[in-house]
């Protein structure tokens, strides 16, 4: 954000020269200043200075106290920086969104020249394999079949266990006949049976940590379908399975060793089931294919949980009086599993703070429930480094707090969007902001966010591109009693949470600049089923990168709703924001929201970057139609966001009908436009069943599994998805296809979520 004491220079110099020009402040001039008493001659831009209002309009006084200041220039003299053009830029610099010229940001090696690399967003000289002290293999486990591939991924750290980007890894395969290797690529070869593949950064004798077990398998022979089952958190396979099939008759088998089950069918395969203990239930309807690979939801263990936790350092960031951050994992990259829990878990699990800031309206001293990866400040005083989020760890004087974040076991990364603020400029949020913390129960994340996010833009980003975790048993929380190896103890979620003790300590530094600016076109807002000609009320931006064994790294995050105040007509667009990119840039029509977002850095150099936007109505959690929201995926054409991105295509239709429990089945009552898969989720507890069917289908009839069917009978609520994806429903299930579920994020295009409960009239009705 721009500071108030250089705008003060954008002004007309009419009204700022008696300041800049006369009385005390005069005598404070350098003498070549004071030998001319003609104030414009003083300020020219090249031309010596004190402060920044004896510089031109659109002009500082370039000294390290400025938020442009230009340490490749001279201290106290006058450098332009607000502009209109590229222009009116000098070399080396461009006119950014914020109207503003600034050193371009890269953010792909294809921008530099010299043999240099885009790293941090610097052109800069690539690091040396003498640097790397270990590095770890982060390709998870799975399955290939012969002749298809996988691309393989390692990180580099050096000594301080920083990840290095450009260093080159060598691959070596201990079964080539199973798995041969070139370059970075594996191929499945005619052998059957697990090969283990290791890297080593080129020309290192550092052997890289956690090798990767590949299992390859040959091609299906002619009249016989087989199913291949992995985890879908871990890509291990899942033995002893059991796999129902219907194909002109009913078979049954099990999962070998491999994961793996053969059958010789006599006609076409109408659905394929698969259940084991310990997972989900999934059954795929007209798979069209018959070598199918299914990816297995892992059943949560509630009695186990993993994290990590650490300090967030904002040296990097200017001083000012409140200081914020927000810490979280990376997210899973199945975005079919995507709800609106996502939010809350990128934030962690709720931890009892005493807030003392009457400042914000908040002097009760009554503990608020604060989520672990919020971490406030104000002033001198650090309201998140209690002992709960630090685990004995004491921030340094340029750390704010701790947080804590909930993580799965297995490989990830952790990333901070932290700053420190002026509290003038969070005066007009600061009712909203005090009432969203301090209100009753747990704490409204979509409020707290509708709050800050206009604020996000000054932020830094901070990352560790590669964490590995393991889960703990959980234990009592503080006050509390019961038996937390019991996932039937009576209100176990309040007695019982994460043993973070054993989270290993993670500590962030907020060093990135959010650099990248982009204004960014999206749709209307989706109509919402049973709601009239009303929308949803606003939508989500999440600007990230693909991650490759870690999941997506969120590297922006902005908003924007459809009426800005209740005398407002809502017509199904994102409303205009003012100056969002500082007080010099233009207005945003409406239709468009502006981003503000890290490039990749820190070691995730060279990942695919992604938006996300997520249309959802705040009214709808919690009410009668149940859970509704709606998304699109882009990429960026070179992985590069410009200045202008533009979402291509309409959100989809919300689906809509009926399930009918006694009958077993789900009638749509509209087609489904535009969608690729259909899946409908039913359950009890944490118990879930997935079936999946072409989109295509107006009916489907759940497949007649005792497992299923039981739970189905005690199912007290149910979900519709549907998704659009570059493919055709059977490449999601085609082992090889490289389309299949767990590569899903790769060909998504877009999905909508709908809640289906028993309340008559609702747009998913259960019977």
């Amino acid at each position: 954000m721009v500071e108030q004491k250089w705008l003060r220079g954008i002004l007309p110099l009419s009204l700022l020269g008696m300041v800049a020009c006369s009385g005390d402040g005069g005598t404070d001039l350098p003498d070549e200043c004071l030998a001319n008493p003609d104030c414009a001659s003083c300020v020219a831009d090249g031309e010596c200075c004190q402060y920044s209002i004896n510089c031109q309009a659109g002009s500082i006084c370039n000294q390290p106290t400025e938020d442009l200041y230009d340490a490749t220039k001279d201290m106290n003299i006058c450098i332009k920086v607000v502009c209109q053009s590229d222009g009116d830029c000098e070399s080396g610099k461009k006119c950014s969104l914020e109207k503003i010229c600034k050193p371009p940001t890269c953010q792909t090696n294809s921008e530099c020249s010299g043999g240099q690399l885009c790293l941090d967003g610097q052109c800069t000289a690539a690091p040396n394999v003498s640097d790397v002290a270990s590095c770890e293999v982060v390709t998870q486990a799975g399955a290939i079949r012969q002749g298809t591939t996988v691309t393989l991924s390692a990180v580099a750290k050096n000594a301080n266990g920083k990840v290095l980007s450009g260093i080159p890894f060598t691959w070596a395969s201990d079964a080539t006949s199973r798995v041969s290797v070139a370059g970075n690529v594996g191929t499945g070869g005619t052998e059957q049976g697990v090969a283990v593949l290791s890297a080593k950064p080129t020309g290192s004798n550092v052997d890289c940590a956690r090798p990767v077990s590949i299992t390859n398998f040959p091609n299906v022979p002619a009249g016989s379908a087989r199913v291949v089952v992995v985890a879908d958190d871990l890509g291990t396979p899942v033995v002893g399975a059991s796999i129902s099939m219907s194909a002109g008759g009913d078979l049954t088998g099990t999962t070998d060793a491999n994961g793996s089950a053969t059958f010789v069918v006599p006609g076409a395969i109408a659905s394929v089931t698969v259940v084991q203990a310990g997972y989900q239930l999934v059954s795929v309807v007209s798979p069209g294919t018959n070598d199918l690979f299914v990816p297995l939801p892992r059943l949560t263990d509630v009695t186990k949980a993993g994290g990590i936790h650490g300090a967030i350092d904002l040296a990097a960031t200017r001083k000012a009086d409140i200081q914020l951050g927000l810490a979280g994992p990376a997210i899973p990259s199945n975005l079919l599993n995507f709800g609106t829990e996502t939010f809350t878990n990128l934030i962690g699990d709720f931890v009892p703070t005493v807030i003392m800031a009457p400042e914000l309206g908040l002097d009760d001293g009554d503990p608020i429930d604060l989520p672990g990866g919020l971490v406030l400040g104000l002033g001198n005083k650090r309201f998140t480094a209690d002992a709960a989020r630090c685990q004995g760890l004491t921030p340094s004087a340029t750390e704010l707090g701790c947080y804590l974040a909930r993580l799965p076991a297995g490989s990830s990364a952790v990333w901070s969007l932290a700053g420190q603020l002026k509290l003038s400029d969070v005066t007009s949020i600061a009712n909203e902001l005090s009432g969203a913390i301090g209100g009753e129960g747990d704490l409204p994340i979509g409020d707290i966010l509708t709050a800050v996010l206009p604020l996000l833009r000054s932020l830094n980003h901070g990352l560790i591109a590669s964490v590995f975790t393991t889960e703990h048993p959980k234990v009592n929380k503080t006050g509390q009693t019961g038996n937390c190896a019991d996932p039937n103890l009576v209100d176990y979620d309040d007695k019982c949470g994460g043993d973070a003790s054993k989270y290993p300590e993670n500590s962030l530094s907020a060093s990135q600049k959010l650099g990248i600016l982009s204004k960014v076109a999206i749709p209307n807002l989706p109509a919402l089923p049973g709601a009239g000609s009303r929308c949803a009320a606003g939508a989500v931006l999440l600007a990230g990168a693909a991650v490759p064994g870690r999941g997506l790294v969120p590297l922006g995050l902005t908003a924007g709703v459809d009426t800005l105040e209740m005398t407002e007509t809502a017509n199904c667009k994102v409303a205009g924001t003012e100056k969002p990119f500082g007080p010099t840039s233009p207005d945003l029509p409406e239709g468009q929201m502006p981003l503000s977002m890290a490039p990749p850095h820190s070691g995730i150099e060279g990942s695919d970057v992604f938006l996300l936007l997520v249309a959802l109505d705040p009214d709808s959690i919690g009410g009668d139609t149940g859970v509704q929201l709606s998304a699109l995926v882009r990429r960026p054409t070179n992985n590069q966001v410009g200045e202008t991105e533009t979402f291509s295509g309409d959100f989809l239709t919300f689906p809509t009908g009926t399930l009918n429990k006694a009958g077993a089945s789900f009638a749509y009552t509209a087609g489904l436009t535009g969608a690729t898969m259909s899946r409908i989720q039913v359950g009890t507890g944490d118990r879930s069943w997935y079936i999946y069917a072409p989109a295509s289908a107006n009916s489907v009839t759940l497949p007649d599994v005792a497992e299923g069917r039981a739970l189905l009978a005690t199912s007290n609520g149910a979900y519709i998805m549907t998704m659009k994806m570059d493919g055709q429903y059977n490449e999601l299930w085609q082992f090889g296809s490289g389309k299949t579920l767990d590569q899903v994020f790769d060909t998504i295009q877009g999905f909508v979520l709908q809640e289906c409960n028993a309340t008559a009239g609702t747009p998913c009705q259960i019977q």
